[in-house]
């Protein structure tokens, strides 16, 4: 358990030589990912099972198995509480937080002692790796079935014909058409793009399902800036270039006809141009969840001509979406995010693999 724990401490790329080595060491089934060099996530089997659990626990633990890297003794934002503990930070503990919690409302931290006492007044075994991993593992097997029920029911097929595309040689650039070299000139451009997104996806969902939120918000500066360092440092500076979602908004469809249809009308209109898609359907995210996610971009007028800037719509199934109080899918997603996703040095040919274990209760 990251930040509540010294044995989860580590630098990202001794947390990747350790789970290579130990994805050598235990039985891994490795398949080929056929879609090289364009999704490099770790999917995990739909058998989910953890027979090697008691030797790897400690490994995963030193591995730090949430998405964020925290220092004993430093402050603990919102988000490294989630990627700590994933379900176990539940609404009684989001609460505690925003109590105790100081700072701009997007740059809310609490000071490690505060958090180390609540740990105490919940249940010690928080402090323990073992039982945090072993929750959230339960919960992952809880949040495929869940999804998968739903899936089955509302899924026939259509929407899988939607094609992947990978996007990886974009770049977002700044008002002086440059790649964005701080958060300040991606910030800069974003608000300006913002207004312009929002109302071409307003008129396209005119008459269907509505883009959510109204007015658009943006990205966290906190996350965004972890982002950037967490996951795009090897990629060609500036690492802020590679940020496509800080302009966001989503789509909550009803029906998988209701979906297609409208991923067909961004398709056609001229005012998009669709950079990025990750058709989460086909194949699921590993957490089981199911969703299209797609980087489009828009033309912003700037004092030295149009420049695009990509921004980011999430197209939901209602009903999948919806369930996430029941399965905790997402909280799921955050504690394992980067145990399922390769690092920024990607191999070429991409490769998915998951541990297969048994889960006991």
């Amino acid at each position: 358990m990251r930040g509540l724990h010294p044995a989860a401490i580590s630098s990202q790329p001794a947390r990747n030589r350790a789970r290579a080595a130990a994805i050598q060491e235990c039985r891994v089934c490795v398949l080929a990912d056929h879609r090289a060099g364009s999704q490099q996530r770790l999917r995990g089997c739909q058998d989910i099972c953890i027979a090697t659990l008691p030797q790897r626990v400690s490994w995963a633990a030193s591995c730090s198995m949430g998405a964020g890297v925290s220092t004993e003794g430093a402050p603990l934002t919102r988000i490294k509480c989630k990627n700590n503990l994933g379900v176990l930070f539940d609404p009684k503990a989001e609460e505690a937080f925003h109590a105790a919690a100081t700072g701009p409302d997007d740059e809310l931290t609490v000071p490690w002692p505060e958090a180390a006492a609540y740990v105490k007044t919940r249940d010690e075994r928080w402090r323990d790796p073992k039982h945090v991993l072993f929750q959230n593992l339960k919960q992952f097997r809880v949040a495929r079935v869940e999804i998968e029920k739903i899936a089955d029911e509302m899924i026939k097929g259509t929407i899988n014909e939607i094609p992947w595309r990978s996007g990886e040689e974009c770049q977002q650039r700044g008002l002086d058409g440059k790649p964005t070299a701080s958060l300040d000139q991606l910030y800069e451009i974003a608000e300006r793009a913002r207004g312009v997104y929002e109302a071409i996806l307003t008129d396209i969902c005119k008459g269907g399902p509505p883009l959510s939120p109204v007015p658009l918000t943006l990205k966290g500066r906190v996350r965004a800036e972890e982002k950037a360092q967490n996951e795009y440092a090897d990629k060609p500076a500036p690492c802020y270039s590679w940020l496509f979602d800080i302009v966001r908004g989503s789509v909550y469809c009803d029906h998988e006809d209701e979906l297609v249809a409208l991923w067909k009308k961004i398709e056609a209109d001229p005012r998009l141009k669709i950079v990025r898609t990750k058709n989460r359907f086909n194949p699921p995210e590993f957490n089981g969840y199911r969703d299209i996610m797609m980087n489009v971009a828009v033309d912003v007028d700037t004092p030295t001509g149009t420049v695009s800037h990509l921004c980011e719509l999430q197209i939901h199934l209602t009903a999948i979406k919806e369930s996430e109080p029941m399965h905790k899918s997402h909280a799921v997603y955050e504690f394992f995010r980067s145990f399922f996703w390769e690092t920024p040095r990607r191999s070429s040919s991409g490769w998915t693999c998951f541990v297969r274990c048994r889960l006991t209760t």
